[in-house]
């Protein structure tokens, strides 16, 4: 799911497979779009990232970690009050 966030594959957070994983959550998933951020300074965690990602999906693999520095990219999650989204 992450790396389908990173792909720009989920744009929103109330996508259809972000509410199969939190069933009973509904009421607190809101209605707008996933903001993704790109890290401008790759690090260790750059790799650690793109590793797991890459791992995890095989278009992630060849699209992104098949570059020479990849960007980590990191989302905005949303925390309300009773719910954490899971992803």
């Amino acid at each position: 799911m992450v790396a389908d966030i990173y792909l720009g594959h989920v744009k929103d957070w109330d996508d259809p497979r972000i509410v199969e994983l939190n069933k009973g959550l509904e009421a607190h998933i809101p209605s707008q779009p996933i903001t993704v951020v790109l890290q401008s300074i790759p690090s260790s965690i750059t790799q650690i990232v793109s590793r797991a990602l890459s791992g995890a999906s095989l278009e992630f693999n060849q699209t992104v970690r098949s570059q020479n520095s990849p960007s980590t990219l990191q989302y905005k999650s949303y925390v309300d009050d009773d719910a954490l989204l899971l992803l």
